[in-house]
């Protein structure tokens, strides 16, 4: 059903296309230290002693280091703790060390061996708790938080939200209703509040993100709504920007990335498609960094990262096929550090790496749009759109409300070549394709835009 947004705007971004500036760069990408034997899961940042922590399933650095799971980069070379972590390994990964973070001059860790917390003394490392299920440590306005679908720790009632209080992890805020497979993947301060974000659907529009107002929980306007998560958010200009897995379809600002301004869901970047979820988000040098897979619309190149500095959106990093932007989703992490943006993962533009990989922040950017402010109201229509069946071997069966007159069907193949085009001269309540006259069997990916309408952008296979 096609249904209007109204959105009573103090700060609403839009997007007006500039055009391509520079080439694409994705060979600059180089693996960091030699890099990691196994997953990288989580980076923290210690601007105090200007070393990265990292973490994951990986047993050495630079093929022969022993780390087990956590290792130091100081932006040279890879740096070995003195106490060595108790985790278990086989060949050349270890049981997960899910997060570190460095706090009042103490580092501390989580991992899922044992479900330990930990915290490093000294020479050693000595437990801090015992949570019966796994969680990740984050720190929010000067306080140390462990989240994540425990339901207690060190046979404590502490349940998916905990704070460090003296030495002991308690309850934070009011318990609630959280079922066992609820996840809280972790907490921003934003506005005076503490925000806690994850895969969770509870009552009174307590979905996905709520907020602690310090007596009770509160609602973000019911939330993220849908079959949805959220991945990652961060503060930037005012604007709390949360990344994660959720379509506008369901009644959401947007697609994979929206932004909250304390009162409504805004649609931080209209003519920027995201195709896949948002896996995360970062704020360096004031500037906000987002991995994710997303075009332009109009375009048919396709990048990971965006760079938005309040006034402009920007690509790095290098385009590709829509395959060269597909990361794992498990492992996806961003930070800037010494000068350089860091990313986890395998692979990145047909390029493959040791699990870890950087780019100089030197690097051009590929291509720039520009963001202009509005400060009226301003109605927007959201698409809805289904394809079955997918994958097909002849024909797909086109429905929703974005088949309207002037919508414009591109199909592209997998080297971002464009395939099929077509516009609709009038309102359709489904439309037909035939997916043989696209080409070969393989991936597809059909983009409908339709004027005053998000773009969407879906994958369709096609079968012998």
């Amino acid at each position: 059903m096609l249904f209007t947004l109204f959105v009573r705007v103090v700060i609403l971004l839009s997007l007006i296309v500039v055009g391509v500036t520079n080439s694409c760069y994705s060979q600059l990408w180089q693996d960091v230290g030699g890099g990691t034997s196994f997953n990288v899961r989580n980076f923290f940042n210690d601007t105090i002693n200007n070393v990265l922590h990292v973490s994951g399933q990986f047993r050495y650095v630079n093929d022969t280091l022993e780390t087990k799971g956590y290792a130091i980069w100081n932006g040279n070379q890879w740096l070995i703790p003195e106490a060595e972590l108790d985790n278990y390994c086989v060949f050349a990964n270890c049981q997960l060390i899910n997060s570190v973070v460095v706090y009042n001059d103490t580092t501390y860790a989580s991992g899922i061996y044992g479900d330990l917390l930990w915290k490093n003394a000294g020479n050693q490392w000595v437990p801090t708790g015992y949570p019966n299920a796994p969680g990740r440590l984050s720190i929010a306005n000067d306080k140390l938080f462990f989240t994540g679908i425990f339901q207690n720790i060190s046979d404590q009632a502490v349940a998916h939200i905990s704070v460090l209080e003296s030495s002991e992890w308690i309850q934070f805020g009011e318990p609630l209703d959280f079922l066992p497979f609820h996840s809280v993947n972790g907490v921003i301060y934003y506005q005076g509040n503490y925000y806690f974000y994850g895969n969770f659907n509870l009552q009174n529009g307590l979905n996905e993100i709520i907020l602690w107002n310090g007596s009770e929980w509160e609602s973000l306007a019911g939330g993220i709504t849908g079959n949805s998560w959220v991945n990652k958010t961060a503060v930037f200009q005012d604007l709390l920007f949360v990344g994660g897995y959720f379509f506008a379809s369901d009644g959401n600002a947007s697609d994979f990335l929206a932004c909250w301004n304390g009162d409504e869901w805004l649609d931080p970047f209209p003519n920027v498609t995201f195709f896949a979820q948002v896996l995360d988000l970062y704020v360096s040098g004031e500037k906000l960094y987002i991995l994710a897979p997303f075009t332009f619309e109009g375009s048919d190149k396709y990048y990971a990262i965006g760079v938005f500095d309040g006034n402009e959106f920007c690509t790095i990093g290098g385009y590709g096929s829509f395959f060269d932007t597909e990361i794992d989703v498990a492992v996806g992490k961003i930070v800037v550090f010494d000068d350089n943006i860091i990313v986890s993962g395998k692979s990145l533009f047909g390029q493959s790496f040791p699990h870890i990989s950087q780019l100089p922040l030197t690097t051009p950017f590929d291509t720039c749009i520009t963001v202009q402010s509005i400060t009226s109201v301003s109605p927007r229509l959201t698409n809805s759109l289904s394809i079955f069946p997918n994958p097909t071997s002849s024909h797909l069966t086109l429905t929703g409300s974005a088949l309207l007159p002037g919508s414009e069907l591109k199909v592209y193949n997998v080297a971002g070549q464009q395939v099929y085009s077509e516009v609709l001269p009038y309102a359709h309540e489904t439309h037909i394709l035939d997916a043989r006259r696209f080409g070969p069997a393989g991936m597809y990916l059909l983009h409908l835009n339709t004027p005053g309408h998000t773009p969407v952008v879906k994958k369709v296979v096609v079968q012998e």
